[in-house]
């Protein structure tokens, strides 16, 4: 079974740059990841996305990482401590990266799976 979350949305203050450590931005975060299917319908058989988003927002808002893709790698692997996840794939959105140029946004996507 797949589950998702979809267009979470966190400010925070990731970057290389001295004024995106200043200024903060917006940065938006898709997670996809795959578990058995549930045998009973409780709770406690399945992964908790409200545990998933908030393993996310923790990471966004509490650390500090200048690479867009440490801080992907770094929510997913945090999320992939939880065994019963077979794979994960999780993307993060910059929208306003300090790029002297015109583009849409930046992002970083990482997928970890279990080879049991």
């Amino acid at each position: 079974m797949k589950i998702f979350l979809k267009g979470m949305e966190f400010y925070a203050y990731h970057g290389a740059q001295k004024e995106e450590t200043i200024l903060g931005q917006r940065f938006l975060v898709d997670i996809e990841y795959e578990i058995e299917n549930p045998k009973k319908d409780e709770l406690f058989d399945t992964v908790d996305y409200t545990e998933v988003y908030n393993k996310t927002k923790n990471i966004i808002e509490n650390f500090h990482f200048k690479l867009l893709e440490t801080l992907t790698n770094e929510i997913a692997l945090k999320i992939f401590e939880d065994k019963r996840i077979k794979k994960i794939n999780v993307k993060v959105v910059k929208n306003s990266p300090p790029i002297k140029g015109i583009l849409e946004n930046v992002s970083a996507e990482v997928e970890l799976k279990r080879w049991n």
